[in-house]
């Protein structure tokens, strides 16, 4: 039993020492360690690392551009993460839109393993941009634009029937203002009583995601009245001033101030261009500052009808009047029994090129009575009383308003300049073949008459309307 039992021992004695020997000779791998990203918001970073064969792994947060550390840095600088198991890591505290460096090292017995470095950039915040109602005159509009975590903000003032651009157009072509505060803003040189829709767009502080804001509708005042003058600019809104005003579009130069009740015209014989509206007022008559028979660079004239027209309407006669609108009505409506007016001689080219053809070149504001074909008279009134003053010396009315408008007007008193008017001359048997014409030919040798001729004849023709 005694010797049983030291074989026993001995067997025990050799596997021991044998196991110690085995554990002495095992190599120590190296230690290593990876950083994976996982998610950013505007002020932290979160990111995964994984040990491997590490006693020990530190890691450390620093700007993109600081220099890298060594691992004896890291270890006494940094921050201790687990050893055994892979795990996700948060720094709090960042600057947004910033790019910093993450730095891990693992330790073992055999020493700091090769350091795993990603960079990571912090979240850069969605901007938002907000309008506020502020004050309004007849020609401006006042707001707040308001932005934060904006790098770039601007914004458009539009009529409400146009249509709103995209974002980058408005940060590309609308007015900025300086971002991430709030800004009053002024739109000036506006339309009166008008409608506008004001809409912002801002970027962010990276120059990137754009964004809109609610879009803010105002609405313009009254214009304060001022009376017209001879000589003043009639504007497409309805309104007028001495003075060019280049942010407009002017359509007609002011020949005649007030309600011209001394030459039979009266307010009461007048709606609005939609046909319905009763005109309260008149504030005077305008002449276009093109010829309505202009098309395409040329102005080879129209008749005013066919010869043997036996006209049943009411058109005037007389050729000491101021009734151009009545005559265009009462053409309309006996053009009316024929299809309407047009371009073909049996259907009043003249009346169609100064009301409908010329609306569509150049649309008369709602508020007036649209253009229609003046009387003889009309005419004549411009040539006596305001083109030209009665010695035949240039008057500093419509002439110089022409001027001042260059390309965008076609004075009247030029080589060929024979106008069509509405007013009819009758035969003694009330025969109205032909229709009374005005003379600015500048070739001629006694300009500034008005004559009647056969109504098939080609002239030209020039609109008028009254406001």
């Amino acid at each position: 039993m005694n010797h049983y039992l030291l074989k026993l021992c001995g067997v025990m004695l050799v596997m021991m020492f044998g196991m110690s020997a085995c554990t002495e000779n095992t190599p120590v791998k190296e230690s290593s360690v990876t950083i994976e990203p996982e998610s950013v918001t505007e002020t932290s970073i979160t990111f995964l690392i994984t040990p491997s064969e590490a006693e020990s792994v530190y890691y450390i947060v620093t700007d993109i551009n600081d220099a890298m550390l060594s691992p004896d840095e890291i270890s006494r600088l940094g921050q201790s993460a687990d050893a055994t198991n892979a795990k996700t890591y948060t720094k709090d505290g960042l600057d947004m839109n910033s790019t910093y460096r993450i730095i891990a090292i693992a330790h073992n017995a055999k020493g700091y393993s090769f350091p795993a470095a990603i960079s990571m950039t912090t979240a850069v915040p969605v901007p938002v941009v907000s309008l506020e109602e502020g004050e309004t005159t007849f020609n401006s509009l006042t707001f707040s634009l308001t932005s934060s975590d904006a790098s770039k903000a601007a914004y458009v003032c539009v009529e409400k029937s146009e249509s709103l651009p995209e974002a980058e157009e408005i940060l590309s072509s609308g007015v900025t203002v300086e971002a991430g505060k709030t800004v009053v803003c002024t739109v000036t040189d506006l339309n009166a009583e008008t409608e506008y829709a004001i809409v912002a767009a801002v970027e962010d502080m990276a120059g990137g995601n754009p964004q809109l804001s609610g879009v803010l509708y105002m609405t313009t005042g009254t214009a304060p009245y001022v009376e017209p003058k001879v000589g003043d600019f009639y504007y497409s809104d309805g309104t007028w001033s001495s003075e060019l005003n280049k942010s407009k579009t002017p359509i007609g130069l002011v020949f005649y101030t007030g309600e011209a009740s001394d030459y039979k015209d009266r307010v009461s014989f007048y709606k609005q261009k939609d046909g319905s509206t009763a005109m309260e007022k008149i504030n005077g008559y305008v002449i276009a500052l093109k010829d309505a028979t202009l098309v395409n660079g040329s102005n080879d004239g129209v008749w005013w009808s066919f010869f043997d027209s036996r006209y049943d309407g009411t058109c005037s006669t007389e050729i000491n009047d101021f009734l151009g609108y009545t005559n265009t009505k009462s053409i309309v409506a006996s053009a009316a029994g024929r299809g309407g007016l047009s371009d073909a001689n049996t259907s009043y080219p003249a009346t169609y090129y100064a009301t409908e053809r010329y609306e569509r070149n150049c649309p008369a504001p709602k508020s007036s009575s649209g253009w229609f074909l003046p009387s003889a008279y009309q005419l004549q009134y411009i040539y006596d009383n305001v083109y030209f003053n009665k010695v035949g010396v240039m008057n500093a009315w419509l002439e110089k308003s022409f001027e001042i408008l260059g390309d965008k007007a076609d004075p009247m008193y030029v080589e060929d300049s024979e106008y069509w008017t509405s007013t009819e001359s009758t035969d003694n048997n009330g025969y109205s073949y032909w229709a009374y014409y005005f003379c600015f030919d500048s070739r001629n040798i006694t300009p500034g008459f008005i004559s009647d001729y056969r109504k098939n004849a080609n002239l030209r023709v020039r609109s008028v309307l009254v406001f």
